[in-house]
């Protein structure tokens, strides 16, 4: 969508840290390449230059966009962290709860692909109508 809506303001989101170069790569839009503010000429030239610097390369880039204000992460500690294994029996009402939801969370992902495909459909449309 980001290429397909170019004046459209863009957020990404991930439950994953900058820890590795493919978790930065898609984001076109923060300037990573082509715009004078990093030194890559492109994606590609990106990438093979942070995967050969690894994960130090990555906490650079990582430290540089933070001070632009492009990204926040935030790390838990799990120092002094303790848990164990509980396993609890269900009760049957609770087991047809657990597989009513498992049913319908198959449904919807099954869909998903469907729903996706009509919301790439509509870009053509809503492209006019942010235009306007």
């Amino acid at each position: 969508m980001q290429n397909a809506l170019p004046q459209a303001r863009v957020v990404y989101v991930s439950a994953t840290g900058a820890t590795k170069v493919s978790n930065l790569s898609y984001a076109n839009r923060l300037g990573l390449w082509q715009t004078g503010d990093f030194p890559f000429t492109s994606r590609e030239d990106f990438v093979e230059s942070i995967e050969g610097g690894g994960i130090a390369a990555m906490e650079i880039v990582a430290r540089d966009l933070k001070a632009l204000g492009l990204y926040l992460a935030r790390s838990l500690s799990f120092e002094g962290v303790e848990y164990q294994t509980l396993y609890i029996e269900l009760t049957p009402t609770q087991e047809r709860i657990y597989n009513s939801y498992s049913d319908a969370f198959e449904v919807i992902h099954h869909n998903l692909d469907k729903a996706w495909k009509l919301v790439i459909s509509l870009i053509p449309r809503l492209t006019t109508v942010l235009q306007r």
